[in-house]
């Protein structure tokens, strides 16, 4: 709560969205484990989220002419991006797959601005355990932007080294 939470609260955004997605499974695999814990394992309680809108899993969140999803309802594959854009025929913005990737549709018969998709890299180290020191094509980062009911503007900061840069300034952590 201290390293994300506290500090995207402190921002004091006008609406405060949380997208549930497969880890959070984790916690209902805790209870199921030892059920003498149920009712004590609860994401809101355990985040304090009480500020924030909770998007169930499988869930999608409109932010004017921007779709979010969590990205477990993509399929995977070389072109995930692209496969969220054909899927959901939206501006479209996901994680999960944790790495990179962006997509456009465009019409050509329409000249207004066509369909992107965006596959958002991942807030986690990029060498798990359990892949066992396998290479992968994860990447570090999250996006940003603005949006308003008739446009948006966002971006995809990659994290390379424990660093990034947004609007001209490195942050290092």
């Amino acid at each position: 709560r201290r390293v994300f939470i506290e500090p995207v609260e402190a921002l004091r955004p006008s609406k405060l969205v949380y997208m549930v997605g497969n880890h959070e499974d984790w916690l209902q695999d805790l209870v199921d484990e030892n059920p003498g814990i149920e009712g004590l394992v609860d994401l809101k309680k355990l985040l304090k989220l009480d500020k924030w809108d909770i998007i169930e899993q499988g869930g999608v969140f409109n932010l004017g002419k921007l779709t979010f999803v969590h990205g477990d309802t993509v399929s995977g594959g070389e072109h995930v991006a692209k496969s969220a854009v054909v899927s959901y025929e939206r501006n479209i913005r996901f994680g999960h797959h944790h790495t990179y990737q962006a997509y456009t549709k465009n019409s050509p018969i329409s000249y207004k601005l066509g369909k992107t998709g965006i596959c958002v890299p991942c807030l986690c180290t990029k060498t798990p355990k359990y892949g066992e020191g396998k290479p992968n094509k994860w990447v570090q980062g999250f996006n940003y932007g603005y949006s308003d009911s008739t446009t948006y503007t966002d971006y995809v900061a990659t994290i390379i080294d424990g660093q990034f840069t947004a609007h001209g300034k490195t942050y290092r952590g």
